[in-house]
């Protein structure tokens, strides 16, 4: 019987640890859910489920007809200058389109959890309509262990379906009509203790090429399932091992 309790517990445990494990994701969060021509709210990129991260590249684009870009503002989640012991491999900032790559070169500022790795004010140029925020570009890198000597590091990309990402949509209404300020449905959780830097910093149009608007990945993980089939078929072979066992101990008894 103690074999068979250590049998089932050690199940148990897989099954929990396999549920438990999730790849991080990037989602796009608005300060409302809609607005009318001539205001300005802010969408903020949150980075969600990270684990030791010390690299984060977002790029997103927005509905050129309806709304504007008029700067990014780091948002404390990861450092993102010299000064704060990390360096931007890559930075641009158009009006319909903006991208931030941020990787540490101190090693102990690493993320954990949720967080906005930057914010960005919108103008909204039309009379009516829905816009999108979507979320072109993504990958964030974590290290296997911080505190090692050598570096080892562990990427999640939006492109090889290792990160999910989520969109936003803000609803344009006439004027004079009833606008709606609750949040985005979406909710915020705290960001991380690093605190943003005061000083918000914006970089000219670049003559690189933003990367263009793609579909993004799907809010539920196709990671998740997998594992799931993994602890099933765990917890049948656990159940055809509990058999085995229960064979061998009557034909002991026998």
């Amino acid at each position: 019987m103690r074999t068979l309790k250590s049998v089932l517990l050690i199940l148990l445990l897989t099954v929990a640890a396999v549920s438990a494990q999730e790849n991080p994701s990037v989602d796009i969060v608005l300060s409302q859910s809609s607005a009318q021509q001539g205001d300005t709210i802010d969408a903020d990129v949150y980075v969600r489920n990270g684990v030791n991260v010390g690299g984060v590249d977002v790029g997103i684009a927005v509905d050129e007809a309806c709304l504007r870009i008029l700067d990014r503002q780091p948002g404390g989640y990861l450092p993102t200058t010299d000064a704060e012991g990390a360096f931007s491999a890559f930075a641009e900032l158009n009006e319909h389109d903006t991208r931030l790559a941020a990787a540490l070169m101190d090693r102990t500022k690493y993320a954990n959890g949720d967080g906005v790795f930057y914010r960005v004010p919108l103008e909204v140029t039309c009379e009516q309509g829905t816009a999108a925020v979507d979320v072109t570009y993504a990958q964030v890198s974590s290290y296997v262990d911080p505190s090692a000597e050598i570096i080892e590091v562990v990427s999640y990309d939006l492109d090889e379906g290792t990160l999910t990402a989520s969109s936003a949509q803000l609803q344009i209404v006439a004027a004079g009509a009833t606008q709606a300020t609750e949040a985005s449905t979406v909710a915020a959780p705290d960001q991380t203790t690093v605190a943003a830097p005061d000083e918000v910093t914006s970089e000219p149009g670049s003559t690189v090429q933003a990367t263009p608007p793609a579909t993004t990945q799907p809010a539920e993980s196709t990671q998740s399932n997998t594992l799931w089939i993994v602890a099933l078929l765990l917890i049948v072979a656990g159940f055809i091992g509990l058999g085995a066992l229960y064979v061998v101990a009557r034909r002991r008894n026998l």
